[in-house]
């Protein structure tokens, strides 16, 4: 129906009332004829239809039409059709014929004028042709006094009501004309203003191509409908070396390589089908896509495009921003290279980076800083409070005070704390500089972490030995190299300093052999073609390194393959072992002071090769094992798979493990001893390499684990029966932590409650109690945790999730977390029934005892009732029925006789039945009750 206006509408409303007054007067015009001739009934309610119907069924159709005018229009012509069938109807009588015709084609001229006219003139023609074949041709032309009766209100009322409805239109015509006078003028001063607008514009749009032609980027507009360009700025040609006619002359797929027009195309297809869709987000994007320069080659860029739409949100046009954006991407390009070395670097150097938040008194680690702190990166928010966990109690006040001097002082951050983890204590070097803002103010305090486990436990073992290796120990760093085309390109001073050379004498100068002893450089040659070649190995590689004077030092070197500058590279770290190599010679010169540790020792050590055979082992290994000694363990197990293994599978995995972590702790593995019996033995061992590179053997501890292993497969059976029975209870069972929060809940609890585990569960469970009950349970409930009371009982109603009371008989037992309180454990049985009992049972008995006092007391009133009575019943006989008393001796009687009979009831009820009494009361039901 959108499109027509309220005009359209005004038709069907203006033509309403003169249809219903019309066609309602002709209706009386034909039936003064019908009156006078044999008609049947079926035409009688034609003619009522017609008359009285159809007005209101024509109204309808011309307001529901989707377009209202050519409705009313179609109406008309209905309207001539179908008054000239009762023309041959009425056998052509001359008044009401000629009345009908004349009235009609007055409806046709108002409505459509001439044309109408004569149309309507063919549709009255069509329905008395279509009356005369159906019914026959009558001519009877003499109109009686009834006739002319029956026509001239319509001859004299409907002339009027059309001339009324002429004279309104020709009112609000004259109206209108004022109105577009008014209207004429309006549009006259805002021609003139327009005129000034146009002016101005002109004078806008020469400054913007102005700025357009002399702007650094290319402004350009695509016609969407031709598929070409509709205008390039000059600054195209500096951009790709294309004039702007030669721009103006290509297509997208002239400009655009390959990759960037399916880029282009999709995503403008995209957005104009969001645009279409009402997504306004669709109109303005931009993009990254290359360019063809007039040279062929390629230029980066950024285009920047706005969809533009005409009146009807149609688009028609792409405007666009080009931006060469090479001289970004080169920046960008060495920023992610100089990003990939630092990573490199800090991961070869098993570092962490972090920075404390000063404002916000937050910590946040890199992933490598979490995993050397051994903490989640998902879980873990910064806090003080979670730091402080991780670091061992005693270096808190430390970690404390370095970072109060680091703030108030500005000086460096520096410090090696402890951590403490599962496998053990571990030690962290933190090192950190203060960030100020522009006012001088510090603001946090960035820095970088690394795990110093193996150099203390070495410096441990050195001041054990060699007290005079302390001050080197203490001041040896890792250093750090980038190796490219055979020279070194990047070194550090930790690096210059362990080979002796200044940083500068070494970059771009110095390769490998420069620095390496002769023996060792086809070993070293030989790993960077694995390296380069992708073939896995070993991280860690131990050579001999000649410093500037000659001097031979071990050095250990961890390096992985990287790129360069786009071109294949080789990052590592290396840190000065010579001194570790002398305490390892010293510690086998004093290995056999140590066997003795290794003879006694109550765990079992062990050598094994990957192969599966023991080099050697303790006697505790023997003993466990089932072996009579370390000798005949060492001679005849030589499959420990196969042999020892209750699942053979159970070394590979024990293999696998430790290929990947280098280690493995509490590796626990079903064995058979000797003699058959089956054990558990929990395994730590570790790789040991030789200094090329090769695995030699693993060595490790091990345990019997038997009797633990027993216990804890136990302990589970014991908790899978425990959940069983509580899974099945038909009582509630549920816990809460001392706030009150439900942790668990068993499946009985949404029977009985309605609402589900998910619902409850980290809600408090005194929501659910009644509002007015919850406080005297919070109280109960608090006074027994601060009691220490183990068990409790108490009865409460809750609210279940249909909004019904259920009450509930609740035990609630304080769960303990070693000597401190963690919570509750309830057990919630639906006592309702039965409360519901035991109130009936007591108010039959308050009932019972009531009737019985009641009993009593009738027998005390059954006297003067009687006396009552038997008065009123000698007064109603010695009054007169017309005396005044008369009706009030009667109601005296009629209550005594009331009275009378209640306390018969009263005395002889045995069983009695209540009803519902005002103020949610029950009373007895006497007329229900039961009497002897």
């Amino acid at each position: 129906m959108s499109g027509y206006g309220s005009g359209e509408r005004t038709l069907v409303r203006r033509m309403y009332h003169p249809r219903v007054v019309g066609l309602g007067l002709g209706f009386f015009c034909v039936a003064s004829v019908f009156y006078e001739q044999p008609t049947p009934v079926l035409l009688w309610a034609a003619l009522f239809a017609n008359g009285f119907v159809w007005p209101h069924l024509a109204f309808y159709l011309g307001k529901t039409s989707a377009n209202p005018y050519l409705a009313e229009r179609r109406n008309v012509m209905i309207d001539s059709f179908l008054g000239a069938l009762w023309l041959p109807l009425m056998s052509f009588n001359m008044l009401p014929s000629a009345t009908l015709v004349f009235m009609l084609s007055l409806d046709n001229i108002a409505v459509g004028g001439f044309r109408l006219f004569i149309k309507g003139i063919l549709a009255q023609a069509a329905g008395a042709l279509l009356a005369v074949l159906l019914f026959g041709f009558h001519v009877r032309p003499e109109s009686n006094l009834l006739n002319v009766l029956a026509c001239l209100p319509m001859l004299g009322l409907y002339p009027l009501q059309i001339g009324y409805v002429s004279h309104r239109l020709a009112q609000k015509l004259n109206r209108q004309k004022k109105e577009l006078e008014g209207v004429n003028d309006a549009l006259r001063e805002s021609n003139t203003r327009l005129t000034g607008a146009y002016e101005d514009l002109r004078e806008a749009d020469r400054r913007y191509r102005l700025i357009s032609e002399n702007a650094g980027d290319v402004i350009w507009l695509w016609d969407l409908a031709n598929k070409r360009y509709d205008y390039v700025s000059p600054s195209v040609t500096k951009l790709n070396g294309f004039t702007v006619e030669e721009v103006m002359r290509q297509t997208m797929t002239d400009a655009l390589p390959p990759e960037s027009l399916r880029l282009f195309i999709a995503e403008m297809g995209r957005r104009l089908r969001a645009l279409e869709a009402g997504d306004e987000t669709a109109r303005a994007q931009s993009y990254e896509m290359m360019h063809y320069r007039k040279d062929g080659t390629l230029v980066p860029t950024e285009v920047m495009t706005t969809v533009i739409t005409d009146a009807q949100g149609k688009p028609i046009l792409i405007q666009g921003m080009t931006r060469d954006i090479s001289r970004r991407k080169q920046v960008e390009a060495r920023l992610r290279e100089s990003n990939a070395q630092l990573d490199l670097a800090l991961t070869a150097a098993r570092m962490g980076t972090w920075y404390f938040d000063l404002a916000e008194d937050r910590r946040y680690l890199d992933r490598r800083a979490c995993d050397l702190l051994g903490v989640d990166p998902e879980m873990f928010q910064g806090t003080v409070e979670e730091f402080l966990q991780v670091l061992h109690p005693d270096d808190h006040n430390k970690i404390r005070e370095a970072m109060d001097r680091t703030i108030k002082e500005d000086v460096p951050y520096e410090l090696e704390y402890r951590i403490v983890t599962p496998g053990g204590i571990r030690h962290i070097a933190a090192r950190g500089m203060p960030v100020r803002d522009g006012m001088g103010r510090p603001v946090r305090v960035n820095g970088v972490l690394w795990d110093v486990t193996e150099r203390k436990q070495t410096e441990d073992a050195l001041l054990e030995s060699e007290r005079k290796f302390r001050d080197l120990s203490e001041k040896s760093n890792v250093g750090i190299f980038l190796m490219q085309d055979g020279f070194f390109r990047y070194a550090n001073a930790g690096f210059a300093r362990i080979i002796g050379y200044e940083v500068a004498d070494i970059l771009d100068h110095l390769t490998p052999a420069d620095v390496m002893h002769p023996e060792d450089l086809p070993v070293l040659n030989k790993r960077l073609k694995m390296r380069f070649d992708g073939e896995t190995m070993s991280n860690s590689f131990i050579y001999r390194a000649l410093a500037k004077g000659g001097e031979v030092r071990y050095v250990e070197t961890y390096g992985s393959v990287t790129s360069f500058r786009g071109r294949p590279a080789v990052i590592g770290t290396l840190l000065d072992v010579t001194d570790r190599r002398r305490m390892e010679e010293a510690l086998r010169e004093s290995e056999e002071r140590y066997r003795s540790i290794f003879e006694r020792a109550t765990e079992g050590i062990y050598q094994s090769t990957p192969s599966g055979r023991f080099i050697q082992v303790n006697p505790a290994m023997a003993r466990i094992w089932g072996y009579g000694s370390p000798a005949e363990m060492v001679a005849e197990a030589t499959d420990i798979a196969q042999q020892h293994y209750v699942d053979p599978r159970d070394r590979e995995r024990f293999k696998a493990a430790i290929a990947e972590h280098g280690s493995v702790e509490g590796f626990k593995v079903e064995i058979r001893r000797r003699d058959g019996v089956r054990i558990w033995v929990s395994l730590n061992a570790r790789a040991v390499y030789d200094d090329a590179g090769t695995l030699v053997f693993y060595e490790g501890t091990n345990e019997d684990i038997t009797e633990q292993k027993l216990m804890e497969d136990m302990i589970r059976e014991n908790e899978r029966r425990y959940r069983h029975l509580v899974e099945n209870s038909n009582d509630i069972i549920y816990t809460t932590d001392l706030a009150g929060r439900i942790t668990y809940v068993n499946p009985a609890t949404e029977r009985i409650t309605g609402f589900t585990v998910s619902q409850l569960l980290g809600k408090k469970g005194l929501r659910m109690i009644r509002e007015d009950c919850r406080e005297e349970a919070y109280v109960f409930y608090n006074r027994q945790l601060a009691e220490g009371v183990p068990f409790t009982y108490n009865e409460l109603p809750v609210i279940t999730r249909d909004g019904t009371e259920k009450w509930l008989g609740q035990q609630a037992q304080i769960i303990f977390d070693g000597e401190k309180p963690a919570g509750f454990q309830m057990t919630a049985r639906d006592i309702t029934d039965r409360l519901k009992a035991e109130d009936e049972h007591r108010q039959r008995e308050r009932l019972g005892a009531i009737i019985e006092m009641a009993g009593g007391v009738c027998h005390e009133m059954n006297q003067p009732l009687q006396i009552i009575y038997g008065l009123s019943d000698l007064m109603r006989m010695r009054t007169a029925e017309d005396h005044p008393f008369r009706r009030q001796i009667m109601a005296i009687k009629k209550a005594a006789d009331r009275m009378s009979s209640i306390t018969k009831k009263l005395t002889g009820i045995t069983k009695y039945e209540t009803k519902p009494y005002v103020g949610n009361v029950r009373i007895v039901d006497i007329d229900r009750s039961s009497v002897k």
